[in-house]
């Protein structure tokens, strides 16, 4: 579930494949969105242009950009295969938006990190790599740093500017992280 910035507007999505928006002073559905060709993971308003359009990832190893006032998928970015630029080829469990820029880092049940262009469908490529399932990523808003954390027991740090790995810490031996967030001070 999200709320739009200055909206009361909620969004959600789910297992119908759908992501829905809906008024929260009267519970009326405003818009459903369909595109998706499997579960609806998770769905977050834009940071950089405030709110004008919704982000989706899918367990169809999918990022689906929506505008929220047409109802219609404005981009998709995927795998097309061996020829392609390389993408997820498992289920995209998480993602980040940055909040200046239109810049996707998404997560996948392989471990592996992707950075993106979400309105261009521009894929910058793999910048990190987690020995199992990628749960959890969060990115800076006053660094231009961005972290990752899997069940591999792993955080990893990104440098923003460049989409490179900076820094790799294990923590404790069994388990791993589901939740990554930054502190209002960093």
């Amino acid at each position: 579930m999200e709320w739009h910035h200055s909206a009361p507007v909620l969004l959600t999505g789910g297992k119908d494949y759908m992501i829905w928006l809906v008024n929260a002073l009267n519970g009326k559905i405003m818009a459903n969105l369909i595109g998706h060709e499997d579960e609806v993971l998770k769905a977050q308003f834009t940071l950089d242009d405030r709110g004008k359009h919704i982000v989706s990832i899918s367990a169809d190893k999918t990022i689906r950009v929506w505008s929220p006032l047409t109802s219609e998928c404005v981009m998709t970015i995927r795998s097309f295969g061996p020829r392609s630029k390389q993408f997820h080829e498992t289920q995209i469990l998480t993602f980040a938006l940055h909040h200046e820029m239109p810049v996707v880092l998404s997560g996948d049940e392989a471990g592996q990190v992707f950075a993106s262009q979400f309105m261009t469908g521009e894929i910058n490529g793999v910048i990190g790599r987690h020995a199992d399932s990628c749960e959890t990523i969060s990115i800076s808003k006053t660094q231009p740093i961005a972290c990752s954390a899997g069940i591999d027991s792993k955080i990893h740090v990104y440098d923003m500017t460049n989409f490179t790995l900076r820094l790799s810490v294990t923590i404790g031996q069994f388990g791993g992280f589901s939740k990554l967030l930054w502190s209002t001070y960093f």
